[in-house]
């Protein structure tokens, strides 16, 4: 099977954008943001060139094989994986390779679509192998977190929160508030809690809530009460993102704007019950 039997690709290229074909450019955008945000979970990967389109990797210690209807970009991927420059992303089972430029500084990705073998993308286990290499990322993604130096709520990923704060262990603690997401996009998103309370989450990062909810389908997402971080995942892959519940007209360049943490945001408005403040009522009866 070659990729002109396949797809016929002809003098404007091919019309397909299954699984093998084309990788269409919300695709290759949507791929490129979950490698920059979440490394850990894809994979350096060195290609097997078989010919025809058709190559064999490693991903988590599993032998794989995939074809791609371009034999030429599939031997391009091959060289260039010997360098350390090809990134396998589970996000959508694709294939990412790196532009380095003379510095060895990331300016561009290329990407293959592959059909894997047996009609599924390979899987990532969780913290089994090493991630994607930091040095392999759009400078825009290690600056994200550096836009402003505010240590507020809906800046960065944790607004601040000293990393021995960050909430660990599991969901099952009453600091913790299941909540799922309604409309939204850019800089804001609709947060929906239990009771039918819905309030709108700020950030002043327009790529962050987007990025965080779209990857957060397959979970489950909670409200750490005590810090008012969003937070899903578990073990190394727990993720965080600081939220506003007040709208960001700009991005502060100072710490001493927007101070208020999250708990204090949600309950002075009465749009919760806090349970430490129920808590200090009964010991006082």
């Amino acid at each position: 099977m070659t990729g002109n039997d396949v797809c016929e690709r002809g003098k404007y290229g091919c019309p397909s954008y299954r699984a093998g074909h084309t990788a269409h450019f919300i695709q290759f955008r949507l791929t490129s943001e979950y490698l920059d945000h979440f490394p850990e979970r894809c994979r350096s990967v060195e290609l097997e060139d078989l010919g025809e389109g058709h190559f064999r990797t490693h991903i988590d210690g599993v032998a794989v094989r995939g074809w791609n209807h371009s034999p030429e970009q599939v031997a391009e991927f091959a060289g260039e994986s010997r360098r350390g420059l090809v990134q396998y992303v589970p996000y959508s089972g694709v294939l990412m390779c790196a532009r380095v430029d003379e510095n060895g500084q990331v300016v561009a990705r290329a990407i293959i679509n592959p059909f894997w073998e047996g009609g599924e993308s390979p899987k990532t286990t969780d913290g089994l192998f090493r991630g994607v290499d930091p040095r392999l990322l759009l400078p825009r993604a290690d600056d994200q977190e550096r836009e402003c130096d505010t240590d507020a709520p809906g800046h960065g990923t944790t607004g601040g929160v000293a990393p021995g704060d960050l909430p660990t262990g599991d969901f099952s603690g009453k600091d913790f508030v299941r909540v799922t997401f309604g409309s939204g996009g850019g800089g804001r998103y609709e947060v929906l809690f239990p009771g039918g309370v819905v309030l709108t989450a700020h950030h002043c990062n327009a790529d962050y809530l987007p990025v965080f909810t779209r990857t957060a389908r397959d979970e489950e997402v909670y409200l750490h009460l005590g810090t008012g971080l969003l937070v899903r995942g578990t073990g190394d892959h727990r993720k965080y993102l600081s939220v506003s519940w007040e709208r960001l007209d700009e991005c502060p360049t100072s710490a001493s704007r927007n101070q208020r943490r999250g708990r204090g945001e949600i309950f002075h408005r009465g749009l919760l019950d806090d349970p430490a403040e129920d808590g200090d009522a009964e010991g006082t009866d």
